[in-house]
């Protein structure tokens, strides 16, 4: 079980992640373990292993800041959730709120998100609701452990039941599926679609569809109930909820789309 001792109340006080010096203070006694799981710009994995993406960057201004090192740690996105259930990660990013994740840990709001349907423009699908979609023969996959909400899980499991529903371990094994033409559509944010859809040629075929019954959804990140003490954990969490932090988060990944057709609607018509 992963035990671990976080700053005292008095490294949040006056902490930005805008402020220009670090914070003086002695370095946690363990580091945090962090779940990285490939996720478009948010978090990317090399094929040295390295790792890098918007929400790598945050952390690590974070972590420059408050003295207390992240131990970053590469797995899928459902092996994540797992270690996050079971005490054996104490970070996950990028995640949406969920009643289960809650009873393990404490989530903090960073942006809004925003569920869509990825086909090819050349099958003239035209799907634009759930309702559609749920009626449509057409088969879609999903990134197993991904999770927008009770309306995607009925979704999920509506489309399971008709035998239309496949699973794949990351957004880049979804997108290569649609390029070679072994799925017709796939459920992801657009964010984590763009560098995986230019790699594979196929960026300019994309028909993005954000879908009438899936509403836009709060992301954030995890931080687990057994990370140190109450006291401990109140303060990382003072930290990780400064506006500085939130701000610069959502600045990073807006400018990350480097091309209108990926703005998402979500972003402005929900508050985290």
């Amino acid at each position: 079980m992963i035990r671990t001792q976080l700053i005292g109340r008095v490294l949040a006080i006056g902490l930005a992640l805008g402020a220009g010096a670090a914070v003086a203070a002695p370095a946690c006694p363990h580091p945090l373990t962090v779940a990285i799981s490939p996720l478009g710009r948010d978090m990317e994995i090399g094929q040295n292993g390295s790792m890098s993406g918007t929400t790598v960057e945050i952390l690590k201004k974070v972590e420059q800041r408050t003295g207390c090192p992240f131990e970053f740690r590469a797995m899928p996105r459902v092996r994540a959730w797992h270690l996050y259930a079971h005490d054996e990660i104490d970070i996950v990013p990028s995640a949406i709120r969920t009643p289960d994740r809650d009873k393990f840990g404490t989530f903090v709001p960073w942006i809004c998100d925003l569920v869509a349907l990825v086909t090819l423009k050349d099958q003239n699908i035209h799907i634009r609701s759930v309702a559609d979609l749920i009626e449509s023969p057409i088969t879609v996959d999903v990134v197993r452990g991904f999770d927008f909400g009770p309306d995607y899980q009925q979704l999920l499991t509506d489309k399971a039941r008709a035998g239309l529903l496949r699973f794949a371990t990351d957004v880049e094994q979804t997108v290569a599926k649609l390029a070679h033409g072994r799925t017709q559509g796939l459920l992801a944010t657009v964010d984590t679609i763009i560098d995986p859809a230019r790699k594979y040629g196929i960026e300019d075929q994309l028909d993005i569809a954000f879908l009438d019954g899936i509403p836009p959804v709060v992301s954030g990140i995890y931080l687990r109930n057994s990370a140190g003490s109450a006291e401990e954990r109140e303060a990382l969490l003072s930290v990780l909820r400064a506006p500085a932090i939130a701000d610069d988060y959502r600045r990073l990944t807006l400018s990350s789309f480097d091309d209108s057709r990926f703005i998402r609607p979500g972003f402005f018509s929900c508050k985290p």
